[in-house]
């Protein structure tokens, strides 16, 4: 489980669902290309920190939903407090604007 605060925001932007086989995410990127009712958030791409492969889609409830394969299994103990950057290539954010399941704090 990761977690990432933003400042100002709360909520639940995006869970991630992990493939053995990248070949499967290819396959489900092919066809979320295809279809105009799956809104992507994020192009494919590559974190740095794990290594997975993946891309981000927006779900009909409104969270987004990230499908990727080949990460790496990171120690309990694993903190990333100030990468040099999140990403080794891609995850463009393509989206307008966050998940509707994340919202300002309120005072």
């Amino acid at each position: 489980m990761g977690y990432v605060g933003v400042p100002g925001m709360k909520g639940v932007q995006h869970i991630a669902i992990e493939s053995t086989r990248l070949d499967d995410v290819g396959r489900a990127w092919d066809l979320v290309q295809e279809r105009d009712d799956i809104p992507v958030t994020v192009t494919l791409g590559r974190h740095m920190s794990d290594t997975l492969v993946s891309f981000y889609m927006r779900s009909p409830t409104g969270f987004d939903i990230e499908f990727g394969a080949g990460g790496e299994l990171l120690p309990d103990d694993f903190v990333q407090t100030s990468p040099s950057t999140s990403e080794a290539w891609g995850h463009k954010f393509v989206a307008d604007g966050w998940a509707a399941t994340v919202r300002p704090l309120t005072p």
